[in-house]
Parts: C-alpha cells; structure tokens; sequence
C-alpha cells in the first residue's frame, strides 16, 4: 500500500531573492541567488544544494559540495531541471536540457 507521498516529488522554486546587505537608501537589491525545495520520492534527506560562504557571497556547487563560484561552478535553472526530471526517471529528457545534472540530489 502506497501513498502518494511514496511516489511524488515536489520542486518549489524562486527567480526573485534580495541581496543580504543594505544599499545606500537603506534598501535591499536583487541578488543572483535564488531558492529552491525539493522533496519526495528519491530525494536524499536534509541535503541543501547552493548556498552562501561566510562573506554572504553565492557559492558554487561541484559534486556534492559547496565550492567557491566560478563559471564551471554556477548552478543555473537548467541544471536543477535536468536533475529532477533524470532522478524521476526522464534521462532523455534531462540529457537534452542539460549535460551536467546536479550530483547528490536523488538516491
């Protein structure tokens, strides 16, 4: 007996996040971070992908881990695509959006 929790998986995503820090009016910028849960079938547990170093600058991700960011190492909308739909079993459809998947997201 399966619930639909054993065989779903749920990406929430954000294309708008604010700086960490204070303009000169006081105010917060945008910022070239973004957000992004996903759970569900497949999922490893509790593992955060893209993140900020201590200096509140966006880290890159290589692997599992966070690095330090460079061009090699941005993750872009297209890379968590193409995880999702290569962890739901859609490899095709993955491999066509992007050739380089986010590691260590699924089982």
């Amino acid at each position: 007996n399966m619930s639909l929790a054993d065989t779903t998986t749920i990406l929430i995503t954000s294309e708008f996040v604010r700086t960490p820090s204070f303009n000169l009016a006081r105010g917060t910028d945008h910022w070239q971070a973004a957000s992004a849960i996903v759970m569900g079938k497949g999922v490893i547990d509790n593992t955060v992908i893209g993140a900020t170093l201590a200096d509140a600058t966006v880290a890159g991700w290589d692997g599992a881990q966070r690095v330090a960011l460079n061009s090699d190492t941005m993750l872009l909308p297209e890379h968590l695509t193409a995880s999702v739909l290569s962890g739901i079993g859609f490899s095709d459809a993955a491999n066509a959006i992007s050739a380089k998947p986010m590691r260590g997201l699924f089982k």
